[in-house]
């Protein structure tokens, strides 16, 4: 009301923006939905990465054959899973129609097994847990708090140790065996061939670096779009307020989105906002006409 009456008021614009930068424990309805749609939109970009990811997997292939392949049930199990995973994320991530939630929960599951399968080659200790954990990352970034965050962290645990115990039941023949003081790997999936193998454990460390990296450094540019916006956001609130006001309007000295649920909310309602504040100024100016 202090608004209506005299848009210059500025206590009563430092109580709006604060109200801004403090939003309500219940967040409205329209910003429950705009959130949604911007963790589909998170979603699909994540999908569109991971489906690339999977698909380096098979840069490696020409290796791996001429090391040579000693089990093509065990190497067909695990390229097929991954290669679904693959063409299910390209289909998520270009289809806007596309459910990410329940399919996401499916590439979750496939991949997780390709990779867990991957143990075939040489064991549950090297190069899957390196895989498992970009793969568990990206998922888990993109679930929201609670009992399905903690079933994914809780599959990609799985993909490790599910492999090892099947070892240890005899339902799949030992990858290592303790030598006195060596450690050795046994092929299953793979013969070891000197040189095609050191290759493919090369290539394979080098790939375990730089993807996840470049995954993570994608999602982090996200986040800086989205904290870019906000800060222009209130800005834009602080140009419409008067000078004794504008404190209120300052981003706090927190980083802004280490609760990034909120980032949209606040941005959604500073838009609304300031909208808002324009027509009173306007309905203001044309009363005292």
């Amino acid at each position: 009301r202090a608004l209506a009456l005299d848009a210059g008021n500025g206590e009563a614009v430092a109580l709006v923006a604060k109200l801004l930068l403090d939003p309500p424990k219940d967040t409205p309805a329209e910003v429950e939905e705009e959130m949604r749609g911007a963790l589909e939109s998170e979603r699909r970009n994540g999908e569109r990465i991971g489906a690339w990811a999977y698909v380096s997997w098979f840069l490696v292939l020409p290796i791996l054959l001429h090391m040579g392949v000693r089990s093509w049930p065990m190497w067909l199990t695990t390229a097929g899973s991954i290669a679904l995973s693959a063409a299910l994320s390209f289909y998520v991530g270009w289809r806007r129609d596309a459910p990410t939630t329940k399919i996401g929960a499916v590439i979750l599951v496939l991949s997780m097994f390709g990779l867990g399968a991957s143990a075939l080659l040489f064991g549950p200790f090297l190069l899957v847990p390196g895989m498992v954990a970009a793969n568990t990352l990206v998922f888990a970034m993109h679930t929201e708090r609670g009992p399905l965050r903690a079933w994914t962290i809780a599959i990609g645990a799985f993909a490790i140790l599910v492999p090892f115990a099947l070892e240890l039941v005899g339902v799949l023949p030992p990858s290592m065996q303790i030598r006195g003081e060596a450690l050795a790997i046994l092929p299953r999936m793979a013969s070891f061939k000197p040189a095609p193998t050191m290759l493919f454990l090369l290539l394979s460390n080098v790939a375990l670096v730089i993807i996840p990296s470049i995954l993570v450094a994608r999602l982090r540019d996200d986040a800086r779009r989205a904290e870019r916006r906000l800060l222009t956001h209130l800005w834009h609130l602080r140009q419409v307020m008067p000078e004794e006001a504008k404190d209120a309007a300052r981003p706090p000295g927190a980083p802004l989105l280490d609760a990034c649920e909120h980032t949209n909310a606040v941005a959604a309602s500073v838009r609304h906002a300031i909208v808002e504040m324009h027509e009173r100024a306007t309905q203001v100016r044309t009363r005292s006409r």
